[in-house]
């Protein structure tokens, strides 16, 4: 084992050393450590330690006395990269890029900053990770381990209770690649007040119908909804393309004309400014995705950059009474398997400081699967828990566990009851 020392002034680093493995196992013993030269560990905003930008700088402080100054970044960086993108971290090269060369979606940036703050404190400006390379990342975890310059933060959205503004544009900085920005536009028409009145007659009038003709929704769990004042943050598995339908339908009137639903710009990034197209294609998906934010309420979810955008409109839309919701799997996923959660979420019910209600969904699959484009008629059932809230203080995968394991725990329970 490796270990990093905190000493008072004058103490004995190899008798401290040989006192705690006396009282350690054989296997936990220390073999190797070093004196830490600063007054303190790096800590979060919690005082927790930073063990990854610990074991960075004691990297670095050790090639400092061992071997010459051009020696290769440890594999932390890589590690926690290929972790994320399920992939073995051989096989990332330093010219490898998080969005082309990894598919790194957006919650998938979120996710790795998150991760990058928990793990090294350094707090990236999800913006421009899109054409970041990990040569970039390792470079920036260096440069705060020998007490250089990290990336400039993003700042962070409002909340409810104060209105989210769009965030201000974080400075630039040599060796970090910066996405191309796109036109990403946060529908703020569909909160006018002629709009709302004209989407609700059609949900009660054309959608309710037909969602229940061919859905059929079994609605259990409508009295946790009064556990919690609205707006709330509805936190689902996902199934189908349907599941939106089954919330608009199954909830209570006053509050089903209100959910918000987070669309994926994977469809339409012409559109949104994630890729090049022509005008045929732009004045296409300009229609796709007026007409769903006009007919459900939605609003973006950035396939690569822009995820605190979004999530500043949705604090928006929260402080305009409407509840958000999200399906943190990110895809369609084949029951009974469930995809891990993205942290996205845990940082969406941190900020947003909303209460949460997870809610599992069955049956959908069967009604409008993957590929099909009308619905055939089944039997669906949507089941919600209990609300809660996550502390604002709470670390972004910590909060993602948290909500992961409330959905996991309604699906089970669901899966049981099922005849």
């Amino acid at each position: 084992m490796h270990a990093a020392l905190l000493l008072e002034r004058g103490t004995d680093s190899l008798e401290a050393v040989r006192r705690a493995n006396e009282r350690l196992l054989p296997k936990q013993r220390v073999r190797v450590h070093l004196v830490w030269p600063d007054e303190d560990f790096p800590r979060g905003p919690t005082g927790k330690v930073r063990k990854g930008l610990v074991r960075e700088r004691a990297l670095a402080l050790e090639r400092e006395g061992t071997t010459a100054s051009g020696a290769p970044a440890s594999s932390g960086v890589r590690t926690l990269v290929a972790s994320l993108a399920r992939v073995r971290p051989e096989t990332l090269q330093d010219t490898t890029r998080l969005a082309e060369g990894l598919g790194f979606a957006s919650l998938d940036l979120v996710e790795l900053a998150a991760a990058f703050e928990e793990e090294f404190g350094i707090r990236l400006a999800e913006e421009r990770l899109g054409e970041t390379t990990v040569g970039d990342l390792e470079r920036l975890v260096r440069a705060a381990a020998s007490g250089g310059e990290s990336l400039v933060p993003a700042p962070r959205p409002q909340t409810p209770g104060g209105s989210a503004t769009a965030e201000s544009e974080a400075p630039r900085q040599e060796g970090v690649a910066r996405v191309r920005r796109g036109s990403l536009r946060m529908p703020r028409w569909t909160g006018r007040l002629p709009v709302r009145l004209a989407r609700r007659l059609i949900e009660e009038s054309v959608l309710v119908p037909f969602v229940r003709l061919h859905a059929r929704p079994v609605i259990a769990g409508l009295e946790h909804l009064d556990e919690a004042e609205p707006p709330y943050l509805f936190v689902c598995n996902h199934r189908s393309f349907i599941d939106t339908g089954i919330f608009k339908t199954g909830l209570p009137r006053r509050l089903r004309g209100r959910i918000a639903p987070g669309m994926t710009t994977r469809y339409h990034r012409v559109f949104f400014g994630e890729d090049g197209g022509g005008a045929t294609r732009y004045l296409k998906e300009w229609a796709q995705v007026r007409l769903i934010e006009f007919f459900f309420n939605a609003w973006p979810l950035p396939e690569t950059a822009g995820f605190r955008r979004s999530l500043a409109y949705a604090g928006e839309l929260m402080d305009r009474g409407d509840s958000l919701l999200i399906f943190p799997e990110g895809r369609h996923v084949t029951p009974p398997a469930m995809d891990p959660f993205r942290r996205g979420v845990g940082i969406f019910a941190r900020e947003l400081r909303a209460p949460v209600i997870p809610a599992c969904i069955e049956g959908t699959d069967f009604v409008l699967p993957n590929g099909r484009y009308w619905p055939r008629i089944g039997r669906t059932r949507l089941v919600l828990g209990r609300p809660f809230w996550v502390d604002p203080e709470a670390e972004a995968a910590d909060a993602t566990r948290q909500i992961e394991t409330a959905v996991h725990r309604l699906c089970r329970n669901l899966a049981k009851d099922t005849p």
